[in-house]
């Protein structure tokens, strides 16, 4: 778990750096996904993350998708057994 929370902020800070607009964090344990927007390239962060619920629905701030987040779970293993 450590080392993939690394590997997300080093993965997280490059995309920033980069621009790239948008970046999903899936976390298979918690079943939620975290979304960052508004890159800040001088800093290499998102100056915004937000959490989407296991039960909501995922909308992209620039893309044209909407999706529950369940359907990004289905047919997972549960993580609670």
């Amino acid at each position: 778990m450590y080392d993939q929370y690394i590997a997300s902020t080093a993965e997280r800070k490059a995309y920033a750096r980069a621009g790239l607009p948008e970046y999903w964090i899936a976390r298979p344990a918690e079943r939620d996904v975290l979304v960052c927007t508004e890159p800040d390239q001088s800093i290499a962060a998102y100056l915004q993350t937000r959490h989407v619920a296991p039960s909501a629905e995922l909308q992209s701030p620039t893309l044209p998708i909407r999706t529950p987040i369940d359907r990004f779970f289905a047919g997972a293993p549960d993580p609670t057994l």
